[in-house]
């Protein structure tokens, strides 16, 4: 737990030092959605992105068959949640917002 807790910590206090020079946690140069573009465009965004990615990456390890079963269904609804809200950048933070939120909560519980 301490170890994601640094490292959300780290990332955020790093993002606005970062600036443009951080993306996402996947290639812009093939973004295909409105979303993704948005996500691309946007720095707080990009940041989000990479907290989500490295919180279920590191649940991913972590969690035991079972309960992995439950999260990857999970991260593809959030997935299309998130994707459902187009180029609205308010929307994409939002949901995003919620799904660290969750993912942290896991993290609690597993670590």
């Amino acid at each position: 737990m301490k170890r994601i807790l640094i490292f959300v910590v780290s990332a955020t206090v790093a993002a606005p030092c970062a600036g443009l020079a951080q993306g996402p946690s996947f290639d812009c140069t093939r973004a295909g959605s409105a979303t993704e573009l948005a996500i691309c465009a946007s720095p707080a965004l990009s940041q989000k992105d990479r907290v989500i990615s490295a919180l279920y990456a590191d649940l991913r390890r972590a969690l035991g068959s079972a309960a992995k079963n439950r999260l990857v269904p999970e991260q593809r609804a959030w997935v299309a949640t998130r994707n459902a809200c187009g180029p609205d950048q308010a929307c994409i933070a939002a949901t995003s917002d919620h799904r660290i939120r969750q993912l942290e909560a896991l993290s609690r519980e597993v670590f």
